[in-house]
């Protein structure tokens, strides 16, 4: 797992008999290999839980913007530490409300809520919500039951 490092640490732990001795050198070799911090990489997974907390964020442009970005280097940003474009963060936030709220509420007003998320239309809402759910949202909610 470690590679060539992970040589040293078997004769490390070989030249250690006591178990607790062991852990500890263990727990030093762990905290001498941890990366550096990456104020980048924080940045994108507070950016992350700012749009999972905050339903009302809807646009990329106010993300940007909220966080003293440009939508470039915001893009940029996520996709290298988070892997997804911030237009795919906010969806996934947005379709996992929408399940929530049908679920919860048994909502059948596609229209309005697909609205009330952010979409342009509800034929938008519906595509988005079948390729995240796996099924439409008149699907979903039959299958709830």
């Amino acid at each position: 797992m470690f590679g060539t490092a992970g040589e040293g640490l078997t004769g490390l732990l070989d030249a250690v008999p006591a178990a607790e001795a062991r852990l500890a050198a263990m727990e030093r070799y762990l905290l001498d290999l941890r990366p550096e911090r990456d104020g980048s990489a924080e940045l994108a997974a507070r950016i992350v839980q700012d749009a999972a907390s905050d339903r009302g964020l809807r646009h990329v442009e106010a993300m940007a913007s909220r966080h003293g970005l440009s939508v470039r280097t915001l893009q940029r940003l996520l996709g290298r530490y988070i892997g997804v474009s911030p237009k795919r963060i906010l969806q996934r936030f947005r379709l996992q409300e929408a399940a929530e709220r049908i679920r919860q509420e048994k909502l059948q007003d596609w229209a309005g809520l697909s609205a009330e998320l952010g979409y342009y239309d509800q034929a938008h809402f519906t595509r988005d919500f079948k390729a995240v759910v796996g099924v439409p949202p008149e699907t979903y909610v039959r299958q709830l039951g």
